[in-house]
């Protein structure tokens, strides 16, 4: 990624100003922290003290900087694109994750800028999880009930459901480019490495052979559903356990660069899947998770004011799960990536053997999801 504008101390304390609700703050000296970098995203926390009337004030932000595809012909430049580069930026000007009511609510937003034709710059509140991100299973419950009464607000007609930044169709775009990471673990080498054959001591390649074959059914059986506004990369490392000055616990929702319209289901996929694939949770534990948040994103649907078909809301859960994650063959990518071994070993607290053979449990898991959604449809002659 090409070096990008850091921001004066001028901006900064602008933002700091808005950010601490001081007026007259000043700061003379500030730090930054990279948090992350993922392709032409960073994510920059910036903090220090201003002072005003001779007292000091301690201040944090987020800083989240986008950069333009340096080819004006990338497919993320192109504004139908599920991943359109600029997206969340757009919402976040609109004030469309703003709009989120009750419990469930995007971070405060205390500015958007363009420093350059080609960068933008989210400035936000600097996030705590109060779970340290080991969130119990009610928590996982409330997000899942908070969700579902977002997705339900738009299907009841409460909110305005047409936005023309709103990404569509999106599951099948990215059809794509799960199919293309799949072929990657066909190679013979990649199957004949030790640590691939004890992930998957079972072949499970004729069964993802037979999804790749029906992935088109499935989406077409999902355009026919009612569709809302959704979030859609809803997962524990874009949420956080955030404590309100009442007591109460809400859940923040960040990283809006995917939203999209789906089928009421679709929204839980990644909170559930996720969670197995990043080891915060045993598969052999994943049932009772499952069922447990399915129930609650139901009930959060019918609190909004949506009578839901419960079959349809499983079948556009299990089909967007078993689509998005049963190509993600993760326990092959810490297998042959050797150099991240100790890595891997440090951030799980596990040996690497243990790492792909439980990620690998996760694939067979969804397999089961496909013969569920199967049956489903065939007893409901879709």
């Amino acid at each position: 990624m090409s070096e990008i504008i850091i921001p004066s101390t001028s901006v900064i304390e602008r933002v700091a100003q808005e950010s601490t609700n001081i007026s007259d703050l000043t700061i003379d000296k500030w730090e930054k922290e990279l948090l992350s970098e993922q392709g032409q995203r960073r994510i920059f926390r910036l903090s220090g003290i201003g002072s005003s009337y001779s007292q000091s004030h301690p201040w944090s932000l987020i800083l989240k900087q986008i950069k333009a595809p340096e080819d004006p012909d990338a497919p993320d430049a192109d504004f139908e694109h599920v991943a359109y580069w600029e997206r969340e930026y757009l919402l976040y000007e609109s004030g469309i994750p703003q709009s989120l009511e009750r419990e469930l609510r995007s971070p405060i937003i205390y500015a958007t800028m363009q420093p350059d034709p080609s960068l933008r710059w989210i400035w936000m509140e600097n996030l705590h999880d109060f779970y340290q991100r080991k969130w119990p299973d009610e928590f996982f419950a409330k997000s899942a009930y908070r969700l579902g009464y977002f997705n339900g607000q738009y299907l009841t007609g409460e909110k305005i459901a047409e936005y023309s930044l709103i990404g569509k169709d999106t599951l099948r775009q990215r059809m794509k480019w799960y199919l293309e990471e799949y072929q990657r673990y066909r190679e013979p080498k990649v199957l004949q490495h030790p640590l691939v054959q004890k992930a998957y001591p079972t072949p499970v390649l004729p069964a993802l052979d037979q999804l790749a074959s029906d992935y088109e059914k499935y989406l077409d059986i999902l355009k026919e559903f009612p569709h809302a506004l959704c979030h859609l990369d809803a997962w524990h490392g874009n949420m956080a356990a955030v404590k309100k000055p009442n007591g109460n616990i809400s859940t923040v929702l960040f990283d809006w660069a995917l939203v999209g319209y789906g089928a009421p289901g679709r929204e839980i996929s990644n909170m559930i899947w996720t969670a197995p694939l990043e080891l915060v949770l045993d598969i052999d534990n994943i049932d009772e998770l499952e069922e447990l948040l399915f129930y609650q994103y139901l009930h959060g649907l019918k609190e909004a004011g949506w009578d839901p078909n419960v079959d349809h809301v499983r079948i556009a859960y299990l089909i967007s799960s078993v689509l998005i994650f049963g190509f993600a063959l993760e326990s092959i990518d810490h297998a042959l990536n050797e150099e991240w071994y100790e890595w891997d070993e440090e951030q799980y607290g596990m040996p690497i053997e243990e790492i792909v053979c439980r990620t690998g449990q996760v694939t067979y898991r969804l397999l089961e999801r496909v013969e569920e959604l199967n049956s489903l449809l065939k007893k409901l002659n879709l």
